[in-house]
């Protein structure tokens, strides 16, 4: 069972990972909360209840990560755990109940002296082109950037990005490094992913940049390598456990 916002869901990736799953709307936390804890007690035989609550993210990006208004977007969903779920839960229920809580990521802020735009750089010479002739931008994200070079171009587009990027101290590798240490997984590379995988990787380790496209805007982002960003919080416990707590 699925429990997530209204209106989240309807996109080929959305559809892809939650096929044959059964899906229930809320509009706000505490109906989240609510909502899990029907969907349990309602549940004849072994059920699995996912329950997605990307608020904090969401005020993380607008806001910060230690805003005072993010805060209070956490500080709800903690209520509504402690309260629809815990509280509230039958306690026949609760002894076979597993809880939990964790985040497919952190996140870091940035300040208007570690944000850059990439359309101040003057890359575009370096970039291979697409089928139209177009260069091909910068992939992954504000602080996982990936490029796919000119022929020849490498080591000139490495150090316009070292020196361009120099605030926000990044860190560059290239396309063997990348393979040799695995980053983007321990398979055997296909033939797909070595299509894709970046000639030129750069994560800042302060900051981030990207184009002028609305994410400059962001205060909070993440997939870098900061400890603040890469290791989440986790916890699980019976809920009959937290009940006589």
């Amino acid at each position: 069972m699925l429990v997530q916002p209204e209106g989240i869901g309807d996109d080929p990736y959305d559809r892809q990972v939650t096929q044959r799953a059964d899906s229930v709307s809320y509009l706000n936390v505490p109906q989240a909360g609510y909502c899990v804890r029907e969907t349990i007690e309602a549940a004849e035989e072994p059920t699995y209840c996912y329950c997605y609550l990307p608020t904090v993210d969401a005020f993380s990006h607008e806001m910060g990560v230690a805003h005072p208004e993010t805060d209070a977007q956490l500080g709800a969903i903690c209520n509504a755990i402690e309260r629809e779920i815990v509280g509230k839960l039958d306690p026949a229920v609760a002894e076979e109940t597993l809880l939990i809580v964790t985040a497919d990521h952190g996140e870091v802020d940035a300040t208007p002296e570690t944000t850059i735009d990439l359309g101040t750089l003057d890359l575009e010479t370096h970039l291979r082109r697409d089928e139209g002739g177009d260069p091909i931008p910068a992939l992954g994200g504000p602080r996982n950037l990936q490029f796919h070079t000119r022929d020849g171009d490498r080591e000139a587009l490495r150090a316009d990005l070292e020196t361009g990027l120099a605030p926000l101290d990044p860190l560059v590798l290239e396309r063997e490094t990348i393979l040799d240490e695995g980053l983007f997984g321990d398979r055997e590379p296909s033939e797909r992913f070595l299509e894709r995988c970046p000639d030129l990787l750069a994560v800042p380790k302060k900051g981030f940049a990207w184009y002028d496209n609305g994410h400059l805007d962001n205060v909070g982002m993440h997939g870098g390598m900061h400890p603040d960003e890469t290791l989440v919080p986790f916890a699980a416990a019976r809920i009959d456990t937290l009940q006589d707590d």
